[in-house]
Formats: structure tokens, sequence, C-alpha cells
């Protein structure tokens, strides 16, 4: 019997959103073709998050919620972060980074990047 591991290969936490990078990789290309312009880094975006979805291409996962494919080795959260980071080191306006976290935060603990989110609204914070 094969044994499927629970877990990311990046922070080796128990994944609870199993959503596989593919999945995430369509969702932000979408959110990406949306924007204006700042094509240099669409490409480094795109560039980054290809290489973050064939790195687990001989590793068996958990089934997507999305696409039900056995492929999900890398939590949410790990994969957008990756993300975020390659954001701001391409120096992404503020408003970018801003609506980045607004619509792909998996820091559901309020611990990692979302943090970026919340700065100077300290007294908003939930």
């Amino acid at each position: 019997m094969l044994k499927i591991d629970a877990t990311c290969v990046s922070c080796n936490e128990v994944i609870y959103n199993p959503i596989c990078p593919e999945c995430l990789s369509v969702e932000i290309e979408e959110w990406l073709r949306e924007k204006r312009g700042l094509f240099g880094l669409k490409r480094e975006i795109l560039k980054t998050m290809k290489g973050l979805t064939t790195a687990g291409n001989n590793i068996q996962g958990l089934k997507c919620v999305t696409c039900n494919h056995p492929s999900v080795f890398l939590c949410p959260y790990c994969f957008t972060e990756e993300v975020y980071l390659k954001l701001k080191q391409r120096k992404a306006s503020k408003e970018f980074l801003q609506d980045f976290l607004e619509t792909f935060n998996f820091d559901f603990n309020h611990q990692g990047y979302s943090k970026d989110l919340y700065k100077g609204y300290e007294d908003v914070r939930p």
C-alpha cells in the first residue's frame, strides 16, 4: 500500500488546506492578468510559480480539493509565501503587495506574512 505523506515538503507542517500548486498558480495568474503594467515582474512571478509546481513532479501528495489530482506536496501558505517574497524582493508597490495578501492570505495564525498586511493598521488587527 502506498503511504501518502500529508505534510508540506517546505515547512513539515500538516497540510490542512490541500490545494495543489498548479491550482494556486492558475488563480494567481488570473489575478496577475487583471493588473496593468509590471510585465517583467509578472514574468518573474510566473517563473517562480513554475519552479514551485515542477519541484514536486515526483512526489505523491494529498488530493487537491480543487482538481482532485494527488499533487499537494506544498501547503498553500508556503506556496503563496514564496510568491509574496518574490514580489517584495522585486520591490512591488505597497498597494500591489497588500492586494496580493488580501486575495491570497493563507496565514491563518497571523504569524507570518500577514503581519505585513496590518502594518500601519495595528489597532484594527483581528
